[in-house]
């Protein structure tokens, strides 16, 4: 999963050191260890970061499919790592 590095949220504040796990099928490890995901990391506060302690994040950013849209209405369901700019 490689080196922790420092991660932030939208405000980059708080920063907390994590691994990010990046990949299009994500899955829970098979050590039973707890992973937090992340999105495109652009939440506000620390939604997006590590609880304390814990390194292990599963990035979701290769997750930008949209699954459903209705033009008519506006209504759209997408994956966490879609980005809407």
């Amino acid at each position: 999963m490689g080196d922790a590095r420092p991660l932030a949220g939208w405000g980059r504040h708080p920063v907390r050191r994590g691994r990010v796990a990046r990949s299009e099928r994500l899955a829970v490890p098979a050590d039973g260890s707890r992973v937090a995901p992340r999105g495109l990391g652009r939440a506000y506060g620390d939604a997006a970061l590590p609880a304390p302690g814990d390194t292990r994040i599963a990035g979701s950013k290769h997750a930008d499919r949209v699954l459903h849209f209705v033009p008519a209405t506006g209504d759209i369901r997408a994956e966490a790592g879609l980005s809407l700019d």
